[in-house]
């Protein structure tokens, strides 16, 4: 009995100690994502712009901060078309024109602030046919996108919110078992 205890008391450690340091290491790469998140509208006008592998990167030339660049997720910036702008445009993108950008900056106070945009207009001339046409994502992709951010973050307050109590339960039990066998050797022997 004694070495099946023992055996468990290590196994609840290594998986705490695993979930404690993916915590610690993933908010050291992400720092954001464990502090609040807020919304503010931007437009961005005649934004510069360029597709990396999963994200396009726009920078406002005549805005307050010119190099700033606006992160946007190529996965969910999509409309009536299956596939994404990025998708559509992807070989033609140096072609694209694009005129005017209504979004949702999401950031938040930490020094190390993100750049994420949820666009919900987007104004630009078509390569293919020279059109100025206005791509929109529909409101339950908007709605997605979003809950993609927040529930990114929930994870990492739903694990620490677990993590926390079993360490304590944990330090308490060692405590506990520690005084209990103090208590044995202490006891008279009769």
């Amino acid at each position: 009995m004694q070495k099946l205890i023992k055996k468990l008391e290590k196994t609840v450690l290594a998986i705490l100690c695993s979930a404690t340091l993916y915590w610690v290491m993933d908010n050291s790469q992400n720092p954001y994502i464990t502090l609040p998140t807020y919304e503010k509208s931007v437009t961005l006008e005649s934004p510069e712009h360029h597709l990396g592998k999963n994200h396009l990167f726009l920078t406002d030339q005549h805005g307050m901060d010119p190099t700033k660049k606006f992160k946007v997720n190529c996965y969910h910036f999509r409309n009536r078309n299956p596939k994404s702008f990025c998708d559509l445009y992807q070989y033609h993108m140096s072609l694209v024109k694009i005129f005017n950008v209504k979004a949702t900056h999401l950031y938040n106070h930490s020094s190390y602030n993100t750049n994420d945009l949820i666009i919900t207009s987007m104004t630009f001339r078509d390569p293919y046919d020279g059109k100025t046409k206005v791509f929109q994502p529909s409101a339950q992709d908007i709605t997605d996108w979003k809950n993609f951010f927040i529930n990114r973050r929930s994870f990492h307050h739903k694990l620490l919110s677990i993590t926390l109590p079993c360490w304590v339960i944990y330090f308490l039990y060692l405590f506990l078992k520690r005084r209990h066998q103090k208590r044995k050797q202490l006891m008279p022997k009769s």
